[in-house]
Parts: C-alpha cells; sequence; structure tokens
C-alpha cells in the first residue's frame, strides 16, 4: 500500500486547490468557455435551478453527517458551500437553500432532535449559522453580479473592437482605392504636363519664327518684282536674295534658340551693344510702323555699357515687345500713334531698356497674368510670347515688368546687368 507521503504527492492539497480555484476567478475566459457557468443558461430553466438547490442542501447534510464521525459536533462548512453555489445561479435557490438548510440543522442536529424546534442553549448558534448563511448569500450574488457586469462590459467592449475594427478594415479599403485613384491622376496629370510642353513648344516656334518668315516673303517679292523688271534690276534683286539668307539663318537661329531655352540650356553669352538691337529690331518693323502710320521715339543712351546675353535672344525679346505695341496701336481709332523706344542705365548700373505705346493699354486685372503662357489679350494671339521673353530675360539674370505708372497704353520695361557685374 502506498505510504502517507505518497498519497500526498499524488493528490494536490487544499492549497493546491485553492490556486486553482484562484486561478479560475483571474482567468473568467475559463469558466466561461463552460455553459452552465453563465446566468442565461439558468434563468430559463426554474425547476432545474431550485430542484439543484435542494439537491445542494441534500448533498451539504450527507456531507455533514459524515464529517460528524471525526467530530463530535456537526461542522456548518458544507451548508455554507450550498448557498455560495445554489446563489452562483440565482438569489431564489440561493434563499431556498438558506431557509432548507437552517431546517435540516435543526431537525437532524440541534436538540431536540427530530423536531423543529430548539433549546435556549443552542439558539445563539442558530443564530449565527443562520446569518453567516445570509452573509455568504449576499457576498456570493454581489460577487455574481459584479461578474455579469463585467462579462456585460467585456461583451460591449468586443462588439465596439469589432466594429472599430470592420470601420478601420473599410478605412483601408478606401485608402487604398484613393491611393490608386491618385496614381492614376499624376498619371494622367504626367501626361497632360507632357503635352503641354508639346504645345508650348509648338507655339512658341510659331511664334517666334512669325516675323522672319514674313519678312523672307516680302523680300522673295521684292526679288521677283526687280528681276521681271526690263532691264533687270539685278543689284535691288541681290539684295532682296541677301535678306532672304539672313532671315532664313534668323529664323533657323530663332528655333535653336527656344528649343535651348524649352530645354532649359543656359544663352550663349557675349557682349552685346544694346543699342544696335533696337536699331536692328527697327530696321526690320520699319514696313509694319509705316503701313500703321505710327510715330516712333527713341532715345537712347550714348555711353550705354554692354550687356553679356546672347544677341538673337535678346533681338527676339525687344522684337516682340515692338510688336505688341505697334498691334496694340492698330486697332486706335482716334489719337495719336506713338510708339517710344528708351534706353538708359538705373542707379544699380543696369541696362534698363522701355517700349511704350499709345495704344488702349491693358487693364489692371490683367496685369498680374499677362506673363502667364497661353494667355493673351489679343483677338489671335497664342499666348507664349510675353512668357518666353520673360524666361529669356530671366536666364540672363535680368528681369522683364509692367509698368503701370503709364497714364495711356502700355510700358514694358526689361533690365540686363552689363559684362562687368554678369560675370561676377
Amino acid at each position: 500500500m502506498s505510504s502517507a507521503p505518497d498519497v500526498a504527492k499524488r493528490e494536490p492539497g487544499i492549497w493546491s486547490r485553492f490556486r486553482i480555484w484562484s486561478r479560475f476567478q483571474r482567468e473568467p475566459g475559463i469558466i466561461g468557455a463552460l455553459p452552465w457557468t453563465h446566468a442565461e443558461f439558468w434563468s430559463e430553466r426554474i425547476v432545474l435551478r431550485y430542484g439543484l438547490a435542494l439537491l445542494m442542501v441534500v448533498g451539504a447534510a450527507a456531507a455533514s453527517s459524515l464529517l460528524q464521525l471525526f467530530s463530535e459536533r456537526a461542522l456548518s462548512f458544507p451548508f455554507y458551500v450550498a448557498v455560495v453555489i445554489s446563489t452562483w445561479i440565482g438569489i431564489g435557490p440561493g434563499l431556498l437553500t438558506i431557509l432548507c438548510s437552517a431546517m435540516v440543522v435543526d431537525y437532524f442536529w440541534i436538540p431536540p432532535l427530530y423536531t423543529l424546534g430548539i433549546d435556549d442553549e443552542n439558539w445563539s448558534w442558530y443564530l449565527v449559522f443562520t446569518g453567516s448563511a445570509l452573509v455568504s448569500l449576499l457576498w456570493t450574488w454581489q460577487r455574481r453580479n459584479t461578474e455579469r457586469a463585467l462579462e456585460t462590459t467585456v461583451a460591449r467592449r468586443t462588439a465596439e473592437l469589432v466594429a472599430a475594427n470592420l470601420a478601420l478594415r473599410g478605412e483601408i479599403a478606401e485608402r487604398r482605392a484613393a491611393e490608386a485613384e491618385l496614381q492614376e491622376a499624376q498619371a494622367e496629370v504626367a501626361r497632360t504636363l507632357r503635352l503641354t510642353t508639346v504645345a508650348e513648344t509648338a507655339a512658341a516656334i510659331a511664334h517666334e519664327t512669325n516675323q522672319p518668315l514674313a519678312a523672307i516673303a516680302v523680300n522673295a517679292g521684292a526679288c521677283m518684282r526687280s528681276l521681271s523688271r526690263e532691264p533687270p534690276l539685278l543689284d535691288l534683286a541681290r539684295e532682296a536674295a541677301g535678306c532672304i539668307v539672313e532671315d532664313a539663318n534668323r529664323a533657323a537661329e530663332v528655333i535653336a534658340r527656344v528649343r535651348a531655352l524649352l530645354n532649359k540650356e543656359g544663352p550663349k553669352r557675349q557682349p552685346v551693344d544694346v543699342n544696335r538691337l533696337v536699331q536692328d529690331v527697327l530696321t526690320l518693323t520699319h514696313g509694319a510702323i509705316d503701313r500703321q502710320g505710327i510715330g516712333c521715339r527713341v532715345e537712347l543712351s550714348d555711353r550705354l555699357p554692354n550687356v553679356l546675353g546672347d544677341p538673337i535672344q535678346l533681338q527676339q525679346v525687344l522684337l516682340n515687345l515692338v510688336t505688341n505695341g505697334i498691334e496694340a496701336m492698330s486697332t486706335l481709332a482716334n489719337g495719336p500713334r506713338v510708339l517710344k523706344v528708351h534706353s538708359a542705365v538705373d542707379d544699380a548700373g543696369a541696362v534698363v531698356v522701355t517700349v511704350e505705346d499709345s495704344g488702349v493699354g491693358i487693364d489692371s486685372r490683367q496685369a498680374t497674368r499677362v506673363f502667364d503662357s497661353f494667355y493673351t489679350t489679343k483677338p489671335n494671339g497664342i499666348g507664349v510670347g510675353l512668357s518666353i521673353s520673360r524666361s529669356i530675360i530671366e536666364a540672363h539674370g535680368g528681369r522683364l515688368w509692367l509698368d503701370s505708372t503709364a497714364q495711356h497704353g502700355a510700358r514694358f520695361c526689361f533690365a540686363l546687368p552689363v559684362v562687368g557685374l554678369a560675370t561676377e
């Protein structure tokens, strides 16, 4: 037979059982996994609940009778256990257990035995027993209510977490869809920018080559008329043909400069006489100025220092400003038509060129947009001339602006650093 120590090793002691019960108390999920531990299981089974309460009283009486074999007096501990277990499944079964336990104890263990009477010596013990049973009932019921409240809170929080998780998944799905749409939109914007760049390039080339091509057509007509004379005017024809070659070369250079500008290439730097550029541009536009009946006032500084820049690009800027002034005065019905070109050196030492017309002028609401791409105030304009001109001037380290102090017409000015300042 096994010895007492061996039995102690195999069977857990009272402290081990207490630790197991404490673990059940700390981890409600273990008990919650059992269906008969939930209040809903017993709330729908009234007969079973009260039947179990009576069964617990019978079990407590049997346990107390068994323990009486080792003690002179019956022990009340089994009845307290019955009260705790019965109250756990309902307050009604707990009260029934207390009532039945009091009657059983009175009948079997309190003299006179086998009657429901109590002698004077055992009233105090009976009252303590009944009061202890009531305290056990109240403590168990409060503990059960607390656990039910905790279960309700856990269930509510779990439902909230599930709802939040579903909402978060929906938000993640929406965000991914938005990211996909954003990527598609970015791809569409990139495509639009490429198309815009192509359109700007084509418009710039068309705008900047218009004057050289028009000059070629005029000189070609003069050459043909000189050759059709009898006798042919060969000197004039030769001069017109030379002008055609010069204008064709200038058109090719303009296209090359526009492409370099759009490719963000720097201008070809060399000393440039601004007064000479003004005279060349006025010579190119002399025919248009005469046809429009425009008076030209030129005020050029005698000792104007050279600027460092690309002569072809700077000539295009000046030609664009002069052509805009001529076209602005073409629709002027009354009043004098005067084009003013002025060059000087400002206080900072930069060369400033001013082109002013006496046309209808530019509205103050349009003044901030005249340098935007594809914005024009002319019916047949493209809207890239001033934008390209500003880009050219800024690439040379200068600035181009619209002077709002002009009383009539429009006054455009650009400033360029001189050779010494530009090389520093």
